[in-house]
């Protein structure tokens, strides 16, 4: 006779305002929107990233946006969460912006009409 263990996953809580609002305090503190533009593509591609040593916080931070990508950057203690998505980054950036600071805000948009200006 085997013995068998049933494991299931704690029930996922709902997201809340103040979920968002401190994803937005994490990205006005360490991430940053920008433009990528490889050498043989025309095309500037707006990336949101949200760089940190502590994994758990990037954890938390994709499961609540639940978008993006954690990468573990070889040869340090670093990760960081990216989303390239276009349509992944405008709506994360929607449901971080009534929390985001003044600087983000323009951050976004400036990178949104840099990469539009390569096109």
């Amino acid at each position: 006779m085997k013995n068998s263990i049933s494991v299931t996953s704690p029930e996922k809580e709902e997201v809340v305002e103040s979920d968002y609002a401190w994803c937005a305090g994490l990205f006005d503190g360490e991430g940053t929107t920008s433009v990528l533009k490889a050498q043989r593509d025309k095309y500037g591609y707006v990336r949101m990233s949200v760089p940190q040593k502590i994994r758990e916080d990037l954890d938390k931070f994709q499961s609540i946006v639940k978008v993006g990508n954690i990468y573990e950057h070889k040869g340090r203690p670093m990760h960081s969460l990216d989303i390239y998505k276009k349509e992944d980054v405008i709506n994360c950036l929607n449901m971080l912006w009534p929390y985001l600071s003044e600087v983000k805000k323009v951050q976004a948009l400036k990178a949104f009409e840099k990469a539009e200006s390569y096109r």
